[in-house]
């Protein structure tokens, strides 16, 4: 999700994964993050 945040243009880098945290605010698993990885938010905020 936050590389398609990124690539149309609604956010970049860090805020995009904070975007997509909030998004996930009322999610049943909201607890978990996403992406689950360090490597995968590097590639996001990238």
């Amino acid at each position: 999700m936050g590389c398609l945040l990124a690539r149309h243009g609604y956010a970049t880098g860090q805020r995009a994964l904070d975007f997509v945290q909030h998004l996930r605010r009322t999610d049943a698993k909201s607890d978990t993050r996403s992406p689950e990885t360090p490597a995968q938010c590097q590639f996001v905020r990238e």
